[in-house]
């Protein structure tokens, strides 16, 4: 590939990156750190064994067995559990596949097969959650708790067996199938914007695209992944297959498409506030003030023209005006400190959004057990988050 069709490729990837990611073009150093946190895409197998988890964590009763007062010791209770949780599991195992589950267990629990085949389903599942918030709500809690009481030497030693193992991330599964450079430079490859773009049907102001501007972005992506196909798994005589170089850019796509999709309505709400409020002063009947704290605040929200209108200012002041009906909210924002307000609200949640990936592989992967306190995931996460603004 020449370096006039790399610069051709890159600007693409520039041109339509603002509908990925939320805003402008990502440097090389952004990319590949935010690349750092992409979970890759389950597999047709591992999506049996995500199956296989659901069922053996509904089923199980593992928190309700350990956390309740016994005479027996906490750690005997959660040894039982754990090998309850083990058993089951393994008895799904066998029942989806009877020849290979046979194998499985007639090695016992405590082989080394059982322990990769009970590491794999719990990072499948720990995965999963990273990929798809929304899902495994009451499961997922009792899985991690299941993790973090097997942390302890002690429990792994009574076990024979270790449950955790790192989460598979895209830069990860490209190391062990290339070494260093060939992954930094697939990362690096400008073909790879362009093949992980979110295609959205609406432009930036709300508005539907034009079908034919819509399919003329998918043949784009489809193109720059063809391209990237035939020059990483057949021309660089690496162990990639052309299977795996697809999953790699579906796991980006993947990522590319919750943060454009958490991330532009946010930004929407910036621009509409940015374009009919100014932070100055607020013109005559759109006013973003606030009025309570007590009956005088009432009386002037209730009369004023806040852009809000009565329900905020009698909500609100309404609580202050006598003691004898209590405690209650009570704002008095002016139409700067509102606008502010919201302003720095709404600029904090894109960040938090668009790092939402990255926060959570962090608390995920950490090891711990239930009694150390999770402390924030990274300092210069948390720096660059909360106090940008």
């Amino acid at each position: 590939m020449t370096s006039s069709d790399d610069d051709e490729s890159l600007a693409e990837a520039e041109s339509i990156q603002k509908s990925r990611v939320g805003g402008g073009r990502q440097g090389d150093v952004e990319w590949l750190d935010w690349c750092r946190y992409i979970p890759m895409r389950l597999t047709s197998e591992e999506r049996r064994l995500l199956a296989l988890l659901e069922q053996a964590l509904n089923v199980s009763e593992y928190t309700d067995n350990v956390d309740t007062v016994s005479r027996r010791s906490k750690t005997q209770r959660v040894i039982e559990g754990l090998r309850e949780m083990l058993s089951i599991s393994s008895g799904f195992y066998v029942c989806g596949d009877l020849k290979r589950g046979e194998k499985l267990v007639g090695r016992g629990l405590e082989s080394p097969q059982s322990e990769a085949f009970l590491q794999g389903a719990l990072e499948v599942g720990r995965r999963y959650k990273v990929m798809n918030p929304a899902k495994m709500r009451s499961s997922y809690g009792k899985l991690m708790y299941m993790l973090q009481d097997a942390m302890p030497r002690s429990t792994q030693e009574a076990l024979g067996l270790k449950l955790w193992r790192p989460l598979e991330m895209v830069p990860s599964f490209l190391d062990s199938k290339l070494d260093s450079k060939g992954a930094l430079d697939l990362l690096r490859d400008p073909r790879l914007r362009v093949a992980t773009m979110h295609v959205s049907a609406h432009c930036e102001g709300g508005l539907s695209r034009p079908r034919a501007e819509i399919d003329q972005d998918l043949a784009r992506k489809r193109a720059a992944e063809e391209a990237l196909v035939e020059s990483w798994a057949k021309q660089k005589g690496g162990k990639l297959s052309a299977d795996e170089v697809r999953r790699v850019v579906a796991s980006i796509a993947d990522a590319g498409s919750y943060v454009a999709l958490n991330v532009r309505p946010v930004e929407q709400i910036l621009c509409l506030l940015t374009e009919n409020f100014t932070p100055a002063s607020a013109e005559k009947g759109h006013s973003l003030a606030l009025g309570g704290g007590g009956l005088t605040g009432m009386l002037s929200s209730a009369v004023g023209t806040g852009f809000y209108g009565r329900g905020y200012g009698l909500g609100y002041g309404l609580g202050g005006a006598s003691s004898r009906w209590g405690a209650r909210p009570k704002l008095s924002h002016d139409h700067q400190t509102q606008f502010t307000f919201c302003f720095q609200t709404f600029n904090l949640w894109r960040e938090v959004a668009f790092k939402n990936t990255h926060a959570k592989y962090i608390i995920i992967n950490r090891k711990q057990t239930r009694t150390q306190y999770p402390s924030l995931p990274s300092a210069r996460f948390s720096r660059l988050t909360i106090f940008k603004f």
